[in-house]
Order: structure tokens, then C-alpha cells, then sequence
């Protein structure tokens, strides 16, 4: 940040997570904070310098849906974990695997139901099916159902041991 009043201590605020800073001679400052775990959504990134008072600068920042697997590659039959973040809390939705590869969730395809957390948050396990050619498919998140797909990441079917 600039513009600050000179050598002076303060914070800088995110989501309820907040650290201390401390502007340079000229009123300047530099600083990194971790994102918490909170629903996706808009929230706003805070500076208190002088601590104590008003904040005297913010500026938007978005939360986004993202989703990880583990593994990333394997045989078909494979479990994958799914683990979601930044989702509207408390809803429901599903993870499915997009075996017909046309980027939407059509019956028959694997899925598996997810409600996330009052933080936004989801974990279930999704089993690529057996007999699921070598490729690379996608598995997504759509939650809450029938909304657009949040996220998807891809999975690499291979083949042999």
C-alpha cells in the first residue's frame, strides 16, 4: 500500500483473518496474507493504519469455487478424492465424472452428492468407472445442481498396472 502515514503500525485485514504491518518512512508498505478458509463470494481486503481507527483503504477481493484430486492420473476403477473449496455454504450439489466428454453432467455418468460446509468446503470420494477408455477426462463440481459447472479439474485414465 502507499499513502500511509510514515512509520507507523497497523493491519491489514481479510475475512476475519487480520496481520500486523508497518509503513516505511515513506508511507509505504508490502505485505502477504493468507486467504482463509471462507465461502466463495466478494469480501473486502483491509488496511488499519494507524491501527485502532477506521480503515483508511480497502479493495475487493473474490473467493472462487476450486476443486483438487488426488490422485490426478490411474487405471480406471480408480478412487478419486475430491476436495472442494470456496462453494456457497451449506449446499448441496454433486461431482461427477464427465465420461462422454460434452462438458455437462448427463445421467448415467459417475457422480456422487456433496453438501458443503458452513465454510464453503466438500471432500467425497468418485470411482472413474471400470471399462473407462485411456484418456483424459474431466471430473467437475456443480453446486449448487443444475447451476453452471463451478469448477473441474482433469483426471488421466491410463492403462496397466
Amino acid at each position: 500500500g502507499t499513502g500511509f502515514v510514515a512509520s507507523t503500525s497497523g493491519n491489514v485485514t481479510l475475512g476475519g483473518t487480520s496481520k500486523p504491518v508497518t509503513t516505511s518512512p515513506t508511507g509505504t508498505f508490502f505485505t502477504s496474507i493468507t486467504v482463509p478458509t471462507v465461502p466463495g463470494g466478494d469480501y473486502l481486503v483491509g488496511a488499519d493504519i494507524p491501527s485502532g481507527g477506521s480503515v483508511e483503504a480497502s479493495a475487493a477481493f473474490e473467493v472462487v469455487p476450486q476443486i483438487t484430486l488426488s490422485p490426478i492420473a490411474g487405471r480406471a476403477g480408480t478412487n478419486v478424492s475430491v476436495s472442494g473449496t470456496g462453494f456457497r455454504e451449506r449446499t448441496a450439489g454433486r461431482v461427477f465424472c464427465d465420461v462422454n466428454r460434452n462438458g455437462r453432467y448427463d445421467d448415467g455418468e459417475p457422480s456422487i452428492g456433496v453438501t458443503t460446509t458452513l465454510y464453503g468446503t466438500f471432500s467425497e470420494t468418485l470411482r472413474v468407472p471400470v471399462g473407462t477408455p485411456p484418456g483424459y477426462y474431466d471430473i467437475s463440481a456443480d453446486c449448487p445442481i443444475e447451476s453452471s459447472i463451478e469448477d473441474s479439474e482433469t483426471f488421466r485414465v491410463v492403462v496397466g498396472p
